[in-house]
């Protein structure tokens, strides 16, 4: 779709060598290394319980997006339009992105935990924002480096958060054995 590479190539107008290196730490951090270093902040605060749900959700992601790729094999932008730059070496192929899938379990897990806290609601409001701006900054970077279409972003950002709402809601939000035991007791009193 003509529409698709009109995105990437505008946002490549952009391109400088500093965002060029910008982008590239981006795209690292929103890969496997925002997994490792979100679960070991999640065990580290004794977030057990949010942390293996984290887990389970990326491994979900990871591979509904592999059977993906591998059954649409759609190629990467740069290698279907010689005008859009590869400005990072990406293997597989295009569709979904595995990035966007990656980054929207992250915010699916922190809106949640967000919801569940005890900050007040102008702090929910902004942690909340900086969410968003997390996913469109993947959105941006995915495109900007050539390695994505923007359906390519939405389908991964859809997955992912499919993929999270089911299992945040039938597991993670269902009261415990525990919980409703208690919640009865006190109610006896």
């Amino acid at each position: 779709m003509s529409f698709e590479r009109d995105i990437i190539i505008f946002l490549q107008l952009l391109s400088t060598p500093f965002l060029d290196g910008v982008f590239k730490v981006m795209a690292y951090f929103f890969d496997y290394p925002l997994v490792i270093v979100l679960s070991i902040v999640l065990f580290a605060c004794k977030k057990y319980r949010e942390g293996v749900y984290f887990l389970i959700l990326e491994g979900a992601g990871l591979l509904v997006q592999r059977v993906l790729k591998a059954i649409i094999s759609r190629p990467r932008p740069y290698l279907t339009y010689s005008e859009i730059n590869n400005v990072l070496q990406a293997s597989h192929s295009s569709f979904p992105s595995g990035h966007s899938v990656t980054c929207m379990m992250a915010v699916v897990i922190l809106w949640v935990m967000v919801g569940k806290s005890n900050l007040r609601q102008n702090h929910k409001i902004l942690c909340r924002a900086g969410l968003v701006l997390a996913l469109v900054l993947c959105a941006l970077n995915r495109m900007y480096l050539g390695q994505h279409y923007i359906t390519d972003v939405v389908a991964g950002f859809a997955i992912a958060f499919v993929i999270g709402v089911v299992i945040i809601k039938c597991f993670y939000l269902k009261p415990r054995k525990k919980e409703i035991k208690e919640s009865h007791e006190e109610e006896k009193e």
